[in-house]
């Protein structure tokens, strides 16, 4: 038991001030000591949540948040440097009081009365910064007021820096004066140098993320690519075969991946033989000059199927290993090819079809002036066979082949589309049934014909002999491709083509209802190079003296004329096929067969105008018409025939007259003389067709023509019909 004696005497000032003091101090190492424990405490959860947080915004959140929440802090924030013009500081996070602090205060880090707060000037400086009374401190006078609405007293920013360079500051508040000791402070900046790591190493691996998934993702569109393209990448060393296919070349192949190993050997075994020698030497001349490989060939699959590959590789330089390495890629063309093929068929079919325009533009000239001629042969032969003298036979043999060289024009015109013939709806199944005997004896009882009426309506607009004509020309020409006994199969069938079908090269290049008229025979067929040049007049494939050329030129101006298409599919050695389209008439009948009525000799009796710059022709004219008895007023010039039709003091009946004179044409005519001769009436005659006439005498209503050359039954019997009473 303690037996000291108790003081009963109060402490002396001199022992009350040392008892005073050393409660003091007692309580600033006891307040030290909370504020280190304090800060130690702030330390370890920030660490803690840097360690385990994963998103930057986040972490800047929970450090905010930890240092109000556990230290005691009235407020606190991070803010980031700008890069603007004012510099100014964006704040990306904040906990605490702030009731708008923030958003009402402007913050810069530039060197200006706004940039000279505790934030702006320890980002602008890269050194803590610390307020001790916000009320004294002059630099802060321009937040003063805003923060002591929220009881801020001192303030403490800290600067977050990667690798030396300040991008930010934390700034922590506080409800009371000198808050901040520099033990505090050396653990607060401690922990803004852990936070400045944290963040780093959040930015680095986002970025190394970002960038990862920036690979994928442009690994997922080259891949993508190369398969929109049918391409695919390969490497291969030239010394050793071994090579490196994408998944894409293993499909373009038509091979399945890890059933064969990819070497230089199985490519070459896909490869097209006949193309397998050019290909090796043109990758060993491009291995030997150390060139790019720039090649296009064909592969087959297993399946049978062949496709066109090109290929493109580069060398890669590797002076050191022993090997020779190509890399590169492969891409699947067919479809290109295919496209380039059509392209090149369409512009062959151009070509063509501009070709027999231009053919057909000389056929109808060389025509005119054949017509010209014949009218003279015909003409005067048919006279000098009236009269019956010794020369009879002779002139026979004269009309015969006169008449034939006509028919040959006709058929030159036929092609050059520039015949005209008058057409009607018939039934294209009815007129080749009633055809058919005559085909049969035209092509000989060796050879079978097979008729397969297919449409069941088969109605198209038509003259019956030209079908006729179409028959016998592609039957004949059938005939001729066989040897021995052979087969020709005739059938009609319907079809219609959509736009799609017309756009993208079927013969028939303009949509719409159809009659096929498919001829096909099993004979020699016809050579490739020969096929562009069949409906050309006058080519023939036959021996001299076996053809004109003109049977297949004459059925091309036929179905041209008739606003049809033909085409021709045939292989030398396995036959041939013509198929005609026709437009099929939707609403039409077919028209009655008609009777043709023999020609008579028919007489007249009138005057008649008779216009004519060929000398020949007129005379032969005149002669024919002095025949039948009328009585001719002949003019080789139009203006010949006004005069003459002005000094006439009788009734002139009619105007027969050339349409393409000098001077002027025969419908200028006709309207001058109508001036001088009211009731006359005209019959307009031409070696040209109608159709090209159209221009001159297309205002002629009811417009009688004939065309040259033309029979002297023919021309009285037209002068008849020009002379009869208009109804």
């Amino acid at each position: 038991m303690d037996n000291k004696p108790l003081r009963n005497n109060p402490p002396t000032p001199s022992e009350f001030r040392s008892l005073a003091e050393e409660r003091l101090k007692q309580k600033q190492t006891e307040e030290e000591l909370y504020r280190l424990n304090r800060a130690l405490l702030v330390t370890n959860q920030c660490n803690q949540v840097l360690i385990h947080t994963t998103d930057e915004m986040a972490l800047l959140q929970k450090v905010c948040s930890i240092m109000v929440e556990i230290g005691g802090y009235r407020m606190a924030w991070v803010g980031y440097a700008e890069t603007d013009e004012a510099k100014s500081i964006r704040p990306v996070a904040q906990a605490g009081f702030e009731q708008g602090y923030l958003k009402l205060s402007k913050f810069s880090w530039a060197d200006t009365a706004l940039g000279q707060g505790p934030t702006g000037t320890t980002i602008r400086t890269g050194h803590p910064i610390t307020i001790r009374d916000i009320q004294r401190d002059p630099k802060f006078m321009p937040w003063h007021h805003e923060a002591s609405k929220r009881g801020y007293a001192s303030i403490q920013s800290l600067p977050l820096k990667v690798d030396n360079a300040v991008f930010g500051a934390i700034t922590i508040y506080s409800a009371i004066q000198d808050a901040f000791n520099a033990e505090e402070t050396k653990l607060l900046n401690v922990l803004a140098d852990n936070l400045s790591y944290g963040i780093t190493t959040l930015r680095t691996r986002k970025a190394h993320e970002l960038a990862e998934e920036g690979l994928i993702k442009q690994q997922k569109r080259f891949t993508q690519a190369l398969e929109a393209a049918n391409a695919g990448t390969w490497e291969v060393d030239l010394k050793t075969g071994e090579s490196v296919w994408s998944d894409e070349i293993w499909k373009m192949f038509g091979l399945e991946r890890g059933t064969a190993t990819p070497t230089m050997d199985l490519w070459v075994s896909i490869i097209y033989p006949e193309e397998r020698t050019m290909i090796i030497k043109a990758i060993a001349e491009a291995a030997k000059k150390e060139s790019p490989i720039n090649l296009e060939y064909h592969i087959i699959h297993p399946d049978g199927k062949v496709r066109w590959m090109m290929v493109r590789g580069m060398l890669i330089q590797d002076r050191k290993a022993d090997s020779m390495r190509y890399i590169g890629t492969c891409i699947d063309i067919t479809e290109r090819k295919l496209l380039e093929e059509d392209r090149a068929n369409l512009q062959l079919q151009l070509q063509q079809k501009q070709k027999m325009q231009l053919v057909g533009q000389l056929a109808g000239g060389i025509a005119h002036d054949f017509n010209n001629m014949l009218t003279v042969i015909l003409g005067h032969t048919e006279m000098a066979i009236a009269r019956k003298d010794s020369s009879y036979e002779d002139l026979q043999a004269i009309k015969k082949a006169a008449t034939h060289s006509a028919e040959l024009t006709r058929q030159l015109l036929t092609f050059a589309r520039q015949q005209t013939f008058e057409t009607k709806v018939l039934d294209l199944n009815a007129t080749i049934a009633e055809m058919l005997s005559i085909l049969r004896r035209l092509i000989g009882d060796n050879i079978t014909l097979t008729w397969i009426p297919k449409a069941k309506s088969a109605l198209v607009r038509l003259n019956p002999s030209l079908i006729n004509q179409i028959l016998a020309n592609l039957c004949i020409n059938a005939r001729d491709a066989i040897d021995g006994n052979g087969n020709i199969i005739i059938e009609t069938a319907q079809l219609h083509v959509d736009q799609t079908e017309s756009a993208a090269g079927h013969p028939c290049t303009i949509p719409g209802d159809y009659v096929i008229l498919t001829i096909t025979d099993n004979g020699r067929g016809i050579e490739k190079k020969h096929l562009p040049r069949i409906f050309e007049p006058f080519f023939t494939t036959k021996k001299l003296g076996k053809g004109t050329g003109m049977g297949l030129a004459t059925v091309y101006g036929i179905v041209s004329q008739c606003n049809g298409f033909i085409d021709v599919k045939s292989e030398k050695g396995k036959g041939t096929t013509i198929i005609i389209c026709l437009p099929l008439e939707l609403h039409g009948t077919a028209a009655e067969p008609t009777e043709k009525a023999e020609p008579s000799m028919p007489h007249g009796k009138g005057s008649i105008l008779l216009v004519e710059d060929q000398p020949d022709i007129l005379q032969l004219c005149k002669q024919m018409l002095d025949h039948s008895g009328y009585h001719v007023l002949p003019a080789l010039r139009p203006l010949q025939a006004i005069q003459l039709a002005e000094q006439y003091k009788e009734k002139i009946e009619l105007l027969v007259t050339d349409v393409i004179m000098p001077e002027m044409n025969g419908h200028v005519l006709f309207r001058k003389l109508q001036r001088v001769c009211p009731q006359l009436k005209v019959l307009y005659m031409s070696g040209y067709t109608a159709d090209f006439l159209d221009n001159h005498i297309a205002s002629d209503k009811g417009v009688n023509f004939i065309e040259k050359p033309f029979s002297m039954n023919a021309f009285t019997n037209a002068i008849q019909k020009a002379l009869k009473p208009n109804l």
